[in-house]
């Protein structure tokens, strides 16, 4: 069966690299992509959509199969804890919503190891909130990743140069990411 998957935040870290395995993947004929900025990525099953993610939203008559959130910031990118709430918390669930105003059925968004909405963390509850809102939404599948710190192309690495000088710090860095 080909499907359409619908995927947001494909310009980031892990949704560049999502996004280049559902182009070459067999078993979608179509992508659509919400970016903020044009991504430089060309292909035939490509549909990039500059637009603002507060405004989300699909033609009438399309169909989704599968929906990919990528989407996340960070408190020190977005400058305010308000900011941050409507990358990480808002938008996914419009995101979920549209999704299945649209038919997909599966929903698989990027979350945060330590998400939960009793954490006394800020950045661990707006995670667990969402995961428990996108609960809601009643997806005939749901999944939901927890990475840990999330290093490579376009992230800053000083946290960790900083904090990975010792043989001690590098091992519980280690033992944390699991």
């Amino acid at each position: 069966m080909l499907r359409t998957a619908l995927i947001a935040g494909a310009t980031g870290l892990v949704g560049s690299h999502l996004m280049d395995i559902l182009l070459k993947s067999p078993e979608y004929t179509r992508v659509i992509s919400f970016v903020r900025r044009e991504s430089g990525v060309k292909h035939e099953k490509l549909d990039e959509r500059i637009i603002s993610f507060d405004g989300m939203k699909l033609l009438p008559h399309e169909e989704i199969d599968d929906v990919f959130c990528c989407l996340g910031t960070t408190i020190k990118k977005a400058k305010t804890k308000h900011a941050f709430k409507k990358v990480d918390y808002e938008y996914p669930i419009q995101l979920g919503k549209l999704g299945k105003a649209h038919g997909a059925k599966r929903y698989l968004v990027i979350s945060s190891i330590g998400a939960s909405p009793e954490s006394p963390f800020f950045y661990s509850k707006v995670k667990g909130n969402v995961e428990k809102e996108l609960k809601e939404l009643h997806y005939p599948s749901l999944h939901l990743f927890r990475p840990s710190l999330l290093l490579g192309r376009g992230r800053s690495s000083d946290w960790v140069k900083k904090r990975g000088r010792s043989s001690q710090e590098r091992s519980a860095l280690s033992w944390w990411a699991g």
